[in-house]
């Protein structure tokens, strides 16, 4: 039998000098479009440079998200941390 969704809420800071994204409503925007993995600017709540994430999906499914999370993150990783261009 699947485990039932886990219900948890997160805020994350984003570290955005390390990425190549502006702010954090364009990383929930290029999160969602490229992942398909939805997390909440915390610009809509007052707290700018921060997301919301929620997960309140079976495990199998959140192991799913974060995978794709992380490659998001290598992807957008700023040249000038990787030393380079991204690969």
């Amino acid at each position: 039998a699947e485990l039932l969704a886990m219900l948890a809420l997160f805020v994350v800071r984003l570290d955005l000098d390390t990425l190549d994204v502006a702010d954090d409503v364009e990383f929930a925007r290029a999160l969602q479009a490229e992942e398909g993995v939805g997390v909440l600017p915390g610009s809509c709540f007052g707290a700018p440079g921060f997301c919301r994430v929620v997960t309140a999906v079976p495990a199998r499914e959140l192991e799913e998200a974060w995978g794709r999370v992380e490659g998001f993150m290598k992807r957008h990783v700023s040249p000038r941390e990787s030393g380079g261009a991204p690969p």
